[in-house]
């Protein structure tokens, strides 16, 4: 019984899908922690090139408005 929980386990946790949606949710909410620009956020923009081709900036810095 433990096995086959172990072995279920370790199919998800290893699954790329799951690992980029890991790695993204954490690099969109550091923000937060962390600040803007930080490390964890970079990673996963960086990685999420790399799967996608697609550039992205999870924080975006306040555009302001002239006038």
């Amino acid at each position: 019984m433990l096995k086959r929980v172990f072995s279920t386990l370790k199919i998800y946790l290893f699954n790329k899908s799951f690992l980029l949606g890991s790695c993204l949710t954490i690099g969109i909410f550091s923000q937060y922690i962390f600040g803007p620009d930080n490390l964890a956020e970079q990673l996963a923009e960086s990685l999420f090139k790399n799967t996608t081709g697609y550039e992205v900036d999870f924080s975006p810095e306040l555009k302001k408005t002239e006038g």
